[in-house]
């Protein structure tokens, strides 16, 4: 089918009738039939709709905000004093920008390696986000932080500050590249590219929203403030696999537009051989307050497609060993081999990821178990895998002695009892426990707990243990008699008086049954883990994994193959009215048909994994690996891809 027109929002493609648009401003549009908000159908919610159509006024610009500086006496303040500051010589620059004869600050910090002589802040429309001297440029950006909020400023690693340019605070360019933020924008002609506004820019022939490449023709773009209307393929998806697909020229990760090209095939472990190299990709948060996932990644650098190849979290070509998209130093490639997931050697040097151990390599045993690193990636939100190692001597987490105060907080009185355990002697029991048969070591917290008797000591399993006086669920102590606890399944667990759920207490549960796939039924209704849901007792029942086809549905077929960035999903449950996904993604009608990949639809609606999602269920198919497409969009899961 021949391109046609579409109404974007923010870059997504909504709806919205073209032939009828009209942009109200504020967010709002409508068409013949519907009022629109943010590209989504308004609702009462959303603020009021203008009256009548407006014209957005152009931009202006943003009021340069104070400095912060003061100059008192022959002394130079930014809320402390700045030692070594030059009163005599020092001037603001504005937006915490300033400098001396002899440095350069940054909201208070000096900018280390900047030239004060030639140091000049780049204005544009839309602020000072750019700065430059004789060797450097540099951009500012704001940064959301789960202990700090604010501005950071960045050198921009091999732009040219010569001819740089700043085009607007988040467009650069030099004679050989252009740059967003401090990334290069690939295959962009730099002496025809031009900012248009509303996050869209173009060359000659390729269009871009914010860092993705659109795959249509520039000159059919109109911008309407947020929303535009461009000439737009229907979605084309072919499914790679591992989250990668394709739709038509733009490569996808988790529904997310990422750089590679030609002809492509995945790894596994988020590695993607394409047509002039490799890449690595995966989901990532800037912040653990407002978790808000998004593709982070990149190229392999010079890595061989031919010969590369992936082991375990590793991959390997001829020459060189990747831990995602960092090259591992001083690695013999031809002798590398993954350990288990994260632990890798080649007989001379060990890594734990990219972080290398240091250890006798030929000594190295791994020894699995958890790890709570709350990292910022997917795969490190909560607890890793495999995070375990010992040469004999040491015991490390993560690559790093399990005592060392810089990698983690320890107090001291931890760190001691750390260097009290037995290493040669140290038995791991299950991913959650370990003992040296005289101290018992909690894996996941990384702690000796000081109040265990490891003789009574036993792991009952699902992360469950217990001595002769306690009981603990993974890190958790459980005021549960020990003599008459029990596990039962599914991280069910009581001791005859009181039930939990993976170490969370279940109020008022009485008569447990546990159903499987992460359900239960008591004398009150059902749980999905320890909560409860408002399904029918009388007819629930367990039917099958969330990833299902309505034909693979089978109440022993329990096992959860979601992908990874799904989490732990529940098995699905079924009541007389309804499906049920699990205790807080809601239900779909027990008429909907399950099409695979958690994908339900019924004649004009559709859900995913219990969300309801805005797309056409008349056209609406599921294509595989988590990909759908209607005769609009394509998605990922409950999200447009973008």
């Amino acid at each position: 089918m021949p391109p046609q027109r579409r109404v974007l929002y923010a870059g997504a493609i909504t709806k919205i009738d073209p032939a009828t648009f009209t942009h109200l401003g504020g967010g709002h549009a409508r068409d013949a039939t519907t009022l629109w908000f943010a590209g989504a159908e308004w609702n009462d919610n959303d603020p009021p709709v203008p009256g009548g159509e407006t014209t957005l006024e152009p931009d202006v610009d943003p009021p340069v905000e104070p400095a912060g500086y003061t100059i008192v006496g022959d002394r130079v303040h930014y809320h402390d004093e700045l030692e070594g500051a030059d009163a005599a010589t020092f001037r603001t620059l504005g937006h915490l920008f300033a400098k001396d004869s002899q440095r350069v600050y940054f909201d208070g910090v000096v900018v280390e390696n900047a030239d004060a002589e030639t140091f000049v802040v780049l204005p544009t429309p839309d602020g000072c986000a750019w700065a430059r001297d004789r060797e450097h440029v540099w951009h500012r950006q704001y940064l959301w932080h789960d202990h700090w909020d604010g501005e950071i400023l960045n050198e921009v690693v091999g732009a040219d500050p010569e001819s740089f340019e700043a085009l607007d605070g988040t467009f650069g360019r030099d004679r050989a590249h252009v740059w967003r933020g401090g990334a290069r924008v690939e295959g962009a002609r730099t002496e025809i590219f031009r900012v248009l506004g509303n996050g869209w820019t173009r060359d000659a022939s390729t269009l871009w929203y914010a860092e993705r490449r659109v795959a249509a023709d520039p000159g059919t773009l109109v911008i309407h403030g947020d929303y535009a209307i461009l000439m737009l393929a229907e979605p084309a998806l072919e499914v790679i696999g591992d989250g990668y697909a394709r739709d038509g020229e733009a490569m996808l990760f988790a529904g997310y537009t990422i750089e590679a090209s030609g002809p492509a095939r995945s790894l596994g472990g988020g590695y993607l051989v394409d047509a002039t190299g490799a890449c690595h990709y995966q989901l990532a948060t800037q912040s653990l307050k407002v978790v808000e996932f998004s593709a982070i990644g990149g190229r392999l650098d010079s890595a061989d497609p031919a010969t590369l190849r992936r082991d375990r979290g590793f991959a390997i070509d001829r020459a060189s060993v990747f831990s995602g998209c960092q090259r591992l130093a001083g690695v013999t490639a031809s002798e590398f081999r993954a350990l288990d997931a994260h632990h890798g050697t080649d007989g001379q040097v060990a890594y734990f990821d990219a972080t290398r151990i240091d250890c006798d390599p030929r000594r190295l045993r791994t020894l699995g178990g958890t790890f709570k690193v709350r990292g910022y990636t997917l795969a490190t939100l909560d607890v890793i895998d495999d995070a375990w190692a010992t040469d004999g001597t040491t015991l490390f987490v993560q690559g790093r002695p399990v005592w060392d105060r810089t990698a983690r907080y320890l107090s001291e009185e931890a760190e001691a009892a750390l260097r009290q355990l037995d290493v040669a002697r140290l038995t791991v029991l299950d991913p959650w426990w370990a003992t040296d048969s005289q101290l018992v070591l909690e894996l996941r917290a990384g702690h000796v707990v000081e109040v265990a008797h490891a003789p009574s000591f036993e792991v009952l399993g699902d992360g469950y243990a217990r001595d002769i006086s306690h009981v603990w669920s993974r890190d958790d102590h459980l005021a549960a008699d020990p003599a008459s606890f029990r596990v039962l399944a599914d991280g069910y667990a009581h001791d005859g008086a009181k039930v939990w759920f993976r170490g969370q207490l279940i109020a008022d549960a009485r008569e447990l049954r546990v159903l499987g796939g992460g359900w239960a039924r008591d004398a009150t209704g059902i749980l999905c883990g320890a909560t409860r849901v408002a399904a029918d007792p009388e007819t629930f029942v367990v039917v099958g994994s969330a990833t299902a086809a309505e034909g693979s549905w089978d109440p022993d077929r329990l096992e959860l193959d979601d992908p990874v960035w799904l989490g732990e999903r529940v098995a699905v449950g079924r009541d007389l009215d309804r499906l049920w996904w699990g205790a807080y993604s809601g239900s779909t009608p027990a008429t909907a048909v399950a099409i695979g990949h958690g994908y339900t639809v019924d004649a004009t609606r559709v859900w995913h994994a219990g969300t309801p999602v805005d797309a056409d269920g008349t056209t609406f198919v599921a294509v595989g690996g988590g990909y759908a497409r209607d005769a609009f969009r394509a998605y990922f899961h409950e999200r447009v891809t973008r």
